[in-house]
């Protein structure tokens, strides 16, 4: 166990790769080290989060750091319901990577609740061996999925054990439980970026009066 502020029972194999590399020379973890070091030197830090998910984590993180703390996530939503349609800033996005619709056309055509979506974010890297053991562990679990793979997408993943998670979540009462906890995150993101009273919302309003334009207001 690591004895983490607000972050009680949590364990070394809880944190992604690199952060347990040890490899002092890690690109990844010197990156978080580094730019960890210059948020003490900010007007601010901003978080993609909610506050009725981590209040406890976001109490801690405004004691430990000079600057305040605002959690304004999700930002996709956020964005979705501060820009207006049409509006030249539409286009603005989260996602780097050109956006394929194809796979709309197929989720239709399935039942509700009866896919999961796999997607590693945009640190993880796959060797070519480990990406067919996972791909396997997927058609194994006999269970419809959409994957989405980056084109430059390291885990340690074997077939089996990949395929046991899949039934788990899809078909066994722990997936139920799951699932049923993920909707009431959803549900707790939604609410928080709808003005006027969400809390990112009103967090986000703050950052920008409190840190934005205070700075031309004091000029």
């Amino acid at each position: 166990m690591i004895d983490i502020p607000a972050m009680t029972g949590i364990r070394l194999r809880d944190f992604p790769e690199f952060v347990r590399t040890t490899n002092p020379e890690d690109v990844m973890l010197n990156i978080c080290i580094r730019e960890t070091g210059k948020a003490h030197k900010g007007s601010a830090i901003f978080l993609n989060t909610v506050d009725a998910l981590e209040r406890d984590v976001l109490d801690a993180l405004s004691t430990m750091f000079h600057p305040p703390v605002y959690a304004i996530g999700p930002l996709q939503l956020l964005e979705e319901k501060q820009i207006p349609k049409n509006s030249e800033l539409e286009f603005i996005g989260l996602n780097m990577w050109a956006e394929d619709l194809d796979c709309l056309t197929w989720l239709d055509k399935k039942e509700p609740n009866s896919v999961i979506y796999v997607n590693f974010g945009s640190v993880v890297r796959m060797t070519s061996q480990e990406l067919l053991e996972f791909g396997w562990g997927l058609a194994n679990s006999k269970q419809n999925f959409l994957w989405a793979i980056r084109p430059d997408l390291i885990t340690e993943a074997k077939r089996d054990l990949v395929e046991r998670l899949v039934r788990e979540l899809m078909v066994e009462e722990k997936g139920k439980m799951m699932k049923a906890k993920a909707l009431e995150w959803k549900r707790m993101a939604e609410d928080a970026v709808v003005a006027p009273a969400g809390s990112s919302y009103l967090n986000f309003d703050n950052l920008v009066n409190e840190v934005l334009l205070s700075k031309y207001e004091t000029s």
